[in-house]
């Protein structure tokens, strides 16, 4: 019996030092996980990790085993493993204390655990001296914003990489990284900004050894390592692109109006087919050349014989053989 429960024991302790959930996912946390003080007014950055389906999780703040209130929400559904971040300003209404911990909540029918502090941390009023402390320790947070997932690089153009950031990071390194590989460093670069929003950007020109395909991505590191981000999804290099310009971010054509779509093309020999997304029949036009830079939408809303539902519309333009492809913005079309 004694030996029973020495080995049950020993298997709790080792899943539990890898937060291990089930079968679905696990959850691991960096921050706040123990020792830190944070103060009352003050931004931090929660950072966890995710692996596996774990649906709609909730992160709370609990004081001494008790919820006081929620922080976030968010879905897990990648099988890969995921780091997150959620930047959260202490409320003042909340008493000091140093026994409070974040926990994470499944927001199933059952309100499970899945994963909290190792330990506790300690929440307490912001004096004049803290209050300096924090201007200073205050960490840099850097976010790439362009290539984010998606883009159509032209390889044959300069592409403004941007970015934000809260504070000088000095001369930053650029990575540009295929599969994960880097292939191409761009060390001290000397960014242009900052503009509305700490937004800042370097012009990277794509050098001949840069591949055309897809999976690449963007890093920043800032001088002297930290801080870093990359970007969220794959990006793609191409010689061949249709930029749909017209309709723009934020339009909405009234139904049965008479619209024009207009488009750019860089390198493509084709004749064009114009349609909308979802919607792989009927077509707006086809056999459209290249260089004519628009169509007309004769009565937008209405595609053949398809009456399409009120919601916001994307507009394909493509070759006819499928090959190469732009979108337009959204475009709402009311009833």
């Amino acid at each position: 019996m004694k030996k029973y429960f020495f080995v049950v024991f020993l298997v709790l302790c080792v899943f539990s030092n890898f937060n291990w959930l089930n079968a679905k996912g696990r959850i691991g946390i960096y921050s706040p996980n123990g020792g830190e003080t944070w103060y009352k007014g003050n931004v931090y950055t929660i950072r966890w990790v995710t692996q596996g389906h774990l649906g709609a999780v909730q992160i709370v703040l609990i004081k001494g085993g008790r919820i006081i209130k929620p922080i976030y929400q968010f879905q897990s559904t990648q099988k890969l493993r995921k780091t997150w971040t959620y930047q959260w300003t202490v409320p003042r209404n909340i008493k000091i204390g140093k026994n409070y911990r974040i926990q994470f909540l499944s927001q199933g029918k059952s309100k499970i655990v899945l994963a909290q502090s190792k330990e506790n941390f300690s929440i307490l009023n912001l004096t004049t001296l803290t209050q300096a402390q924090a201007v200073i320790e205050r960490p840099a947070i850097l976010r790439v914003t362009s290539p984010n997932g998606g883009e159509k690089v032209l390889k044959s153009d300069p592409y403004a990489i941007w970015w934000t950031v809260n504070k000088s990071i000095g001369k930053p390194t650029i990575v540009i990284k295929k599969a994960g590989v880097p292939v191409e460093t761009h060390a001290s670069v000397t960014p242009i900004g900052p503009y509305s929003g700490n937004k800042y950007k370097w012009t990277w020109n794509i050098g001949a050894g840069v591949a055309l395909g897809d999976n690449y991505k963007v890093k920043i590191v800032g001088e002297g390592g930290t801080p870093n981000d990359e970007s969220d999804r794959d990006f793609s290099i191409v010689d061949k692109k249709i930029n749909v310009t017209i309709p723009r971010a934020g339009a909405e054509w009234p139904r049965r109006s008479r619209q024009i779509i207009r488009f750019r093309c860089t390198n493509i020999t084709q004749n064009l087919r114009v349609r909308v997304k979802g919607y792989p029949g009927p077509v707006i036009a086809e056999n459209v050349r290249p260089t004519d830079f628009e169509v007309v939408w004769p009565e937008a809303g209405i595609v053949g014989h398809v009456w399409l539902p009120a919601v916001r519309h994307v507009i394909i333009v493509e070759t006819m053989d499928g090959t190469v492809k732009g979108e337009s913005h959204p475009v709402f079309i009311p009833e």
